[in-house]
């Protein structure tokens, strides 16, 4: 099971209900789903995962998920982090600063009440790869891969960088 609560305890999707008491419902939801799913457990002789999809922004993880003794991890088996808010919302997240000789920019934002776009290469892939490894982390999630070649580009990169 992988939950994807875009943000407790801080803002997501415009009209979502935001609390003080998210990040402990945070943490309580966790600790249920774990119960229910250990429970199952002992019904199949299966073992459950249990995710998430985290934000990356130092402001939300406080907001909303505790990740101390006694917080989220003791009940999941592992986090897939928002990749595209290393820096916070609206920050330029680009992992290319500085990147010449390439035609087409790897991010696109529309504007104020647009839409933000993001699009990888096996270039950057390798930079979230290097970056994954710095920080101990054990590997990357992928939203889609549609947009990968038949013989796997970028999937072989992710392969490659970790």
């Amino acid at each position: 099971m992988d939950l994807d609560w875009e943000w407790p305890g801080s803002e997501g999707h415009p009209g979502n209900h935001v609390s003080p008491a998210d990040k402990a419902n945070n943490t309580a939801l966790m600790a249920e789903f774990r119960r229910q799913l250990d429970a199952l457990s002992v019904t199949t002789g299966k073992r459950y995962l249990l995710t998430a999809f985290t934000p990356a922004d130092p402001a939300k993880i406080a907001a909303g998920w505790d990740i101390g003794p006694g917080g989220v991890f003791e009940s999941m088996d592992f986090a897939n982090v928002q990749g595209y808010d290393f820096h916070g919302a609206g920050s330029d997240n680009s992992w290319e600063p500085g990147r010449t000789g390439q035609s087409v920019s790897s991010y696109c934002y529309t504007g104020p009440g647009g839409q933000w776009w993001s699009f990888d290469d096996a270039w950057s892939i390798g930079q979230k790869t290097a970056w994954l490894k710095q920080k101990g982390l054990l590997g990357g999630m992928i939203w889609e891969m549609s947009g990968d070649t038949a013989g796997g580009t970028l999937m072989n990169a992710l392969h490659t960088g970790l």
